[in-house]
């Protein structure tokens, strides 16, 4: 038996990208459903009325078919927004000009799409390497020091507690704390600001900065992170995961079971 401390949850140790294809005929929408309509009116409406983004240039990774987007960009005349996602289905441009969409991934090259906000919502538990996808955003905003970062994806904690093992498939090969969510983006080069829980605490949101102190770059601190509620507990001492069979098709980033040294971000 292992109980190891959690960088990020692995889902599947035998993932393998090739099985997957996020083209065209993809699609992960769930604004049809009248109850996550008026959730994202209010994630929206907190974006807006709370965090201050009316003025902004906003930029959302992997936008899908841009429903979260265009409703923030239609919601405040003075917002523009760009979308980038390799599906994208649909015109190009909308919103007399103020909504554009890009067919490709967002990372370095998209320096000269000068961002205030971005903001990302479930796809870091998609990849199997978040933190070369946090690097790679984070190269992209080298000309925006000052531009603050949303993500929101499972949290990990409420599917363990709650026994949803049905949240537990093969598209999420990467689940997260909240304290392994601060952690990850620390050592991606961010700051974070605030992580908290969403959508009746099924979800995390995190809200970060560009790290611009280097010596605290790449250094994941074990305490708590600013402006978020303790973690919640599992196990009694801590978020960790019980492996009772080596052989069990779930790994800890991080942590090898086989105690060798651990992989660098």
């Amino acid at each position: 038996m292992w109980l190891l401390p959690v960088v990020w949850v692995r889902v599947h140790r035998a993932f393998d990208t090739r099985l997957l294809e996020y083209g065209d005929d993809y699609d992960n929408t769930q604004s049809h459903s009248p109850s996550f309509k008026a959730y994202l009116d209010m994630l929206v409406q907190h974006l807006v009325e709370q965090r201050g983004v009316g003025g902004a240039r906003v930029v959302e990774v992997g936008c899908g078919n841009g429903d979260f987007l265009r409703r923030l960009v239609a919601a405040d005349s003075t917002i523009q927004g760009w979308g980038f996602d390799p599906s994208h289905v649909g015109p190009e441009t909308e919103l007399d000009g103020r909504l554009r969409f890009r067919r490709e991934l967002y990372g370095p090259g998209c320096e000269a799409t000068h961002a205030d906000v971005v903001v990302c919502r479930h796809v870091i538990e998609h990849v199997a390497d978040p933190l070369a996808l946090l690097a790679t955003v984070r190269a992209a905003l080298e000309r925006s020091p000052q531009a603050r970062v949303f993500f929101e994806t499972p949290s990990l904690e409420w599917i363990l507690h709650h026994r949803v093992s049905w949240d537990l498939f093969y598209e999420h090969c990467s689940l997260f704390t909240e304290q392994s969510l601060a952690t990850a983006f620390t050592r991606a080069g961010f700051r974070t600001v605030e992580v908290s829980r969403s959508f009746g605490d099924q979800y995390l949101w995190l809200e970060a900065r560009l790290e611009t102190d280097p010596s605290r770059e790449r250094h994941a601190g074990s305490g708590g992170h600013a402006g978020a509620r303790p973690p919640a507990r599992a196990g009694g001492s801590g978020m960790a995961i019980r492996l009772d069979d080596p052989a069990a098709r779930v790994s800890v980033a991080g942590e090898p079971p086989s105690g060798g040294p651990a992989p660098r971000a």
